[in-house]
């Protein structure tokens, strides 16, 4: 039932998430649910979300199913989020129709941080509701079913930063920043230009 959703999603919105494998991890299963819950208001075939508490529980699913879209708890015991991402990278080489999401409550500044640097396509601060998950998450897809300016400057200037083209890097990631300033790829990236 997609009446407890705000924000109006296009049909290419919604068919983004057609046919797709989802994988929550998170040790808290409220979490688990409330995203679950979150999938099931687009009709998301229930067979297709897959729940772990755990690290080793979600490599093996990424290995056996690859995932397209992952909500993934930063904080897995002695693994991380990140740890996650590396799998899910080495599972698709193109990220353009993936989606991973890396979730957290302590050190919520430096996780952001580090989930920047790693392109993680959205991050949450706990705890979550369904409506910041639509918010956040119709932003992504947005982003992802779109030709998107604000992509396009964050990649020309990755480029112009790995040329070494420092200053000129710098202005197309404030460019980025106007096109839209609420995610934060560009702030990153700004700051370690100024490192």
């Amino acid at each position: 039932d997609s009446s407890f959703l705000t924000h109006e999603w296009s049909d290419s919105q919604r068919n983004f998430l057609k046919d797709k494998q989802f994988l929550i991890i998170d040790p808290a299963l409220g979490n688990r649910q409330t995203i679950r819950r979150f999938l099931g208001y687009f009709n998301v075939d229930g067979n297709k979300i897959h729940m772990m508490d755990s690290f080793p529980r979600a490599k093996e699913v990424i290995e056996e199913i690859k995932p397209h879209f992952i909500f993934c708890e930063y904080n897995l015991g002695k693994f991380t989020g990140l740890d996650v991402l590396t799998l899910h990278k080495a599972a698709y080489a193109e990220r353009r129709s993936l989606i991973f999401c890396l979730m957290a409550e302590r050190n919520a500044r430096e996780i952001s941080l580090k989930a920047a640097q790693d392109d993680v396509d959205m991050f949450l601060i706990k705890p979550l509701s369904v409506q910041i998950l639509e918010a956040r998450y119709l932003e992504v897809v947005k982003l992802k079913t779109e030709n998107s300016p604000y992509l396009e400057k964050i990649e020309q200037g990755k480029r112009l930063w790995h040329q070494k083209e420092l200053d000129q890097a710098f202005n197309t990631f404030e460019a980025a920043k106007e096109v839209n300033p609420r995610l934060y790829h560009a702030y990153y990236y700004q700051a370690q230009i100024k490192c």
